[in-house]
């Protein structure tokens, strides 16, 4: 009996340091149910001024105690806070019971104009589940309608000139995704360039890579291209272009992208101009086979590239080797209806997309393009700078990259900006400056010729008359 107590005592034992074991355990962090989110006492703050931001719980958070993690940019100061702080490096730690919102207040540094710095985070709330606070960015220097389009030596001496799409129109932009690749910066003061007229060799660098942007048939039917939903744009000197089987550096122009509303429909014989010397001819139209089909022959300058048959609801492809790149995408189409007309059998194509091999090229290191040389070229990124001097004479147009100039007052100030100029037919973008939401929640979106081209501005005495305002922020 002794024995089987003995027995009994021991098992107790080992269920308890099992139910301790358990009990010690510490739960698992789980995504919390509330938010946490950064506002600022202004989105373009002065260089070297102070910065006010707001952090706001909401849900789960604004219950009780909660903490919260805040990352500040690189060159940015922490100064104090209204509720208990801790500093670590870039690192700063909040702490409040009251569950309610509070700030904290950061000294700016210098920085070029409209030098964008973003703010990340992470919280921490009462039950322990943790949560993103949504990354934000001041345009330090900024104008106050968001971009500086023309650069005027009064206006900041110390400003070290730079354009991206966001302030220069010409720059590829893909406002859906909220894709540019584009950036030209020169590496000197204001007050320096009106001193010398000359920016000097390697300090005008264009930068550029790969953003990849959806194509139409997958946008509208779901349906990829040689299985991809997207297809990579570079952004080369102020026009849009396709980075062959994804490499920056093997450049092909985008000769015709159709409108995801458009279609075209043909019957036996008829041929689509596609442009660049392209053609698409329909051979034969079969509406009652099962399941439909078209026979058609891609041509460019009247030599046969391709002929295709496809069935109804199929993207027909078209690859070759370009640059050495095996299987590139030239074509895609996709084949959207086959049917019996009143004479004939039609088809109905949709979401075309052709690039020209002709034109196709590979950037490298060393290359010249006018007073630019390559410096970098891969899959990646393409930077190039001025290998020789760049001219800002009064009263001037200086030709920089391609098409694109600079502007020049006649003037004793300085004052100039990018332009880029089209003379053949075509639909051509005047575009402001894009206020994206999540950059700034607190923004009240205005423009003025400063950050919208298409308004009024006479360079030679600095004259604009023209703005644009909402009367609302964000929300």
């Amino acid at each position: 009996m002794k024995r089987t107590l003995l027995k009994n005592i021991s098992a107790l034992f080992a269920v308890m340091a099992i139910l301790l074991a358990v009990i010690a355990i510490p739960a698992m962090a789980a995504v919390s149910t509330g938010t946490v989110t950064r506002s600022f006492s202004t989105a373009i703050p002065a260089n070297g001024s102070t910065l006010t931001v707001t952090l706001t719980p909401a849900g789960a958070v604004a219950a009780g105690f909660y903490q919260v993690f805040e990352t500040l940019p690189a060159g940015f100061n922490f100064v104090n806070s209204s509720v208990g702080s801790s500093v670590a490096g870039q690192v700063v730690t909040f702490t409040t019971l009251g569950g309610s919102a509070f700030t904290y207040t950061v000294t700016v540094p210098a920085a070029a104009p409209n030098t964008a710095f973003t703010f990340t985070g992470t919280f921490k709330d009462v039950d322990l589940n943790t949560g993103t606070v949504p990354a934000t960015t001041v345009n330090v220097g900024g104008s106050a309608t968001g971009a500086v389009r023309v650069y005027i030596t009064s206006d900041n001496p110390a400003a070290k000139p730079s354009w991206d799409a966001q302030s220069f129109s010409g720059f590829f932009y893909d406002i859906k995704y909220n894709r540019k690749t584009e950036t030209l910066a020169i590496k000197r003061t204001m007050a320096e360039l009106e001193a010398s007229r000359t920016i000097n060799k390697n300090e005008l660098v264009y930068t550029t890579g790969k953003a990849n942007v959806e194509f139409k048939v997958f946008e509208k039917e779901n349906k990829t291209v040689l299985g991809s939903s997207t297809y990579p744009v570079v952004g080369w000197m102020a026009e849009k272009w396709i980075a062959v089987k994804g490499k920056a550096n093997k450049l092909a122009k985008l000769v015709y992208e159709m409108p995801k509303e458009d279609k075209k429909t043909l019957t036996s014989g008829e041929t689509w101009t596609l442009g660049a010397g392209y053609e698409l001819t329909i051979n034969a139209i079969d509406a009652r086979t099962n399941p439909r089909q078209v026979w058609f022959t891609l041509k460019k300058d009247n030599a046969v590239v391709d002929e295709g048959i496809s069935d109804e609801k199929n993207v027909f492809t078209k690859t070759m080797t370009i640059q050495g790149e095996s299987d590139a995408l030239l074509f895609a189409v996709f084949v959207d209806r086959i049917f019996s007309g009143a004479t004939s059998d039609m088809v109905q194509f949709k979401y075309a997309w052709l690039i020209d091999a002709s034109t196709s090229m590979e950037v490298k290191s060393a290359d010249k393009f006018g007073p630019f040389e390559v410096r970098t070229a891969t899959a990646d990124t393409i930077m190039l700078d001025n290998e020789n001097s760049v001219s800002l004479s009064k009263n001037s147009e200086t030709t920089v990259l391609g098409n694109i100039k600079f502007i020049i007052a006649d003037s004793d100030e300085l004052r100039f900006y990018p332009d880029v100029q089209y003379t053949a037919p075509g639909n051509y973008e005047t575009r402001g400056y894009v206020y994206n939401r999540p950059d700034n929640p607190a923004a009240t979106p205005s423009w003025n010729a400063q950050s919208f081209a298409g308004f009024f501005y006479d360079i030679k005495y600095n004259r604009k008359t023209e703005t644009l305002a909402l009367t609302k922020k964000y929300g």
